[in-house]
């Protein structure tokens, strides 16, 4: 696994991931809700973007709904990397690794199978 700081490359990844359209994140970090927008997704996590700041090891409750799968999904999670944008386009927006804690494994072995299929970036187009 990276050290803090340094760039993951996908062979070191454990789980494939998959673009998808932009889904609307719940967050709570025990003290108030705000809300991301999920950039990609693997069966163990997504990538996120917020512009409320993130720490590493932070525990957050998600909420957010797949309608590919006609699932909503609420589940702990971590984060396990950020990065806070300083450039004009992205000023304020905090890019996150999140994983999920406790999925549930049938939903998550379906994310996996999709993600595989390339699914979730088909079923955009419709």
């Amino acid at each position: 696994m990276a050290e803090k700081g340094q760039i993951f490359h996908e062979k070191e990844r454990a789980d494939l991931r998959s673009p998808v359209p932009p889904i609307v994140v719940k967050l709570n970090n025990g003290h108030e809700d705000f809300f991301g927008t999920a950039l990609n997704i693997s069966r163990s996590g997504m990538l996120l973007q917020t512009p409320a700041p993130l720490s590493d090891r932070e525990e957050l409750k998600i909420e957010f709904t797949l309608p590919e799968l006609n699932a909503e999904v609420i589940c702990r999670s971590k984060v396990v990397w950020n990065h806070r944008s300083f450039f004009p386009v992205h000023a304020g927006l905090t890019k996150g690794g999140i994983n999920f804690v406790d999925m549930d494994p049938a939903l998550a072995e379906e994310i996996d199978r999709r993600v595989r299929n390339h699914s979730f970036s088909h079923n955009s187009a419709h």
